[in-house]
């Protein structure tokens, strides 16, 4: 089987996993206990925070441990709605390129009159209109987020340059960056350092566990607590720690960081798949020449419905996706495409193909042949 979906999920390796069970093997105590065994299980909790963070520039008390990226999205945009009750006119901006967790949850806050949701346009390069965001940027605009590395296109939005900006008309504006695409294929180190308020990102987006995530809020800036209870989290995120998960978070962390180079085959394949749809005139790519990650393409085949391509790759033995995994299973117009102003067939017919660490040009050449056929069945 080939494995082409890994903007939804980056395959554990098993080494990876080896590690993780070695590591909890003699550390399986409760984190918050004060005995050996918390302590040690504590320890990791901590060894791991502090690898996050390097990842980013960051202090390690800025880094907190969450599920997923979904939740923390949702703790940022409903905490900062909260805060802008007293006006509840203020603006929240988002692109129209942002994952589900945060469109829906933004037009949740707005049908609950907590904020008013004011949705900016994409360019046809998948780039959020950075002028129309800046000229809705007031003293009325209380928080910004922003997808950094969009997960079906792989276009780059420059948020911390983007942020700056916002910073200049609003200075007490909350930018937050869903980074959860851009962990582990983009240098983020300046990330601690710039205007960014927080970002949020998954484990499993690279060759970590799943069910763990974690938000990065710079010092000093205040947020409500997610949960209550035991206070885990510096109080701010109770319920006992997904060791486990945490674990796998930072030994890929310290991975990515001491491996810069870890995608560079998915890259190489990416670039020949593309080379081969870009050869075929039914098919239309969703992702510009430069300016993405360069692990994802993201296309369309006119005249074959996504369907019949699905069954075509599944037959094969390839995994693929037809867009996020979040929203995959919606026969519907891709919302981002839409913005894009790709015609709404298209749109929803499109399918993502994600390489990651443990993928070849050969699989590339595999995932092409499969287009080639369906293309010269037209015929």
């Amino acid at each position: 089987m080939i494995y082409a979906d890994a903007n939804a999920t980056h395959p554990c390796s098993k080494e990876h996993l080896m590690q993780v069970m070695e590591l909890l093997a003699s550390s399986q105590g409760n984190p918050s206990s004060i005995h050996p065994l918390g302590r040690r299980a504590r320890l990791l909790v901590e060894q791991a925070r502090r690898a996050v963070a390097e990842c980013l520039g960051a202090q390690a008390k800025e880094i907190y441990f969450t599920s997923c990226a979904t939740e923390s999205n949702n703790w940022i945009l409903q905490a900062l709605a909260s805060k802008a009750l007293e006006s509840p006119q203020q603006k929240l901006l988002i692109s129209a390129g942002e994952h589900s967790s945060v469109r829906m949850t933004a037009a949740a806050l707005q049908q609950q009159g907590l904020c008013k949701a004011v949705t900016i346009g994409l360019l046809p390069n998948g780039k959020v209109d950075t002028e129309a965001l800046l000229a809705q940027v007031d003293e009325d605009c209380f928080a910004v987020s922003l997808i950094h590395a969009h997960n079906e296109t792989g276009v780059i939005n420059e948020g911390e340059a983007i942020a700056v900006e916002a910073k200049k008309r609003n200075p007490a504006l909350w930018f937050h960056l869903d980074a959860v695409q851009s962990f582990g294929k983009m240098d983020l180190r300046g990330l601690g350092k710039s205007a960014v308020d927080s970002a949020s990102f998954s484990a499993h987006k690279v060759g970590g566990l799943q069910g763990i995530g974690c938000l990065f809020k710079k010092e000093g800036r205040i947020l409500r607590p997610l949960f209550l209870g035991g206070g885990q989290e510096r109080k701010l995120r109770s319920g006992t720690q997904n060791v486990a998960g945490i674990v796998s978070f930072g030994l890929r962390a310290r991975y990515v960081q001491e491996n810069p180079d870890w995608l560079d085959t998915a890259k190489q394949a990416n670039q020949k798949l593309q080379q081969r749809l870009r050869k075929l005139p039914q098919v239309l790519l969703h992702v510009p020449v430069a300016g993405t990650v360069g692990t994802v393409t993201f296309f369309s085949v006119g005249g074959v419905p996504r369907e019949r391509l699905l069954a075509a790759f599944e037959e094969a033995g390839i995994c693929v996706s037809a867009g996020s995994a979040c929203a995959s299973g919606v026969p519907t117009p891709n919302l981002t495409l839409l913005a894009m102003g790709v015609e709404a067939w298209a749109a929803a017919h499109s399918l993502r193909v994600s390489f990651g660490e443990f993928s070849t040009e050969t699989h590339a050449e595999h995932v092409a042949d499969i287009v080639e056929k369906a293309v010269v069945a037209l015929k």
